[in-house]
């Protein structure tokens, strides 16, 4: 009887431990696609900042989302801190 117990307890941590490599290995894949995602989302922001900085206008400034646009907002005032700085050095 103990050893039957014993065996059922050892197949249900194999059990156990298969589903949670397997899980880990989901939540690997979903959050290689995220940074991915934001990756690509970070890089059109930044073109669109860099025209909007050469004398190129944003098109479909309206379109941006709300999250996109508060990037640009801080990024565009962080600039402007960073060229009154006489301190800073240009990389």
């Amino acid at each position: 009887m103990l050893s039957r117990v014993k065996n059922e307890k050892q197949q249900s941590a194999r059990s156990a431990a298969l589903v949670i490599a397997e899980k880990r290995g989901e939540i690997e894949k979903i959050n290689l696609r995220l940074q991915k995602l934001l990756d690509s989302f970070l890089d059109e922001i930044i073109d669109r900042f860099s025209e909007s900085k050469s004398g190129r206008t944003w098109q479909n400034e309206s379109k941006l989302h709300p999250l996109a646009q508060a990037m640009v907002t801080r990024i565009d005032s962080f600039v402007t801190r960073m060229d009154g700085n006489s301190n800073f050095e240009q990389i």
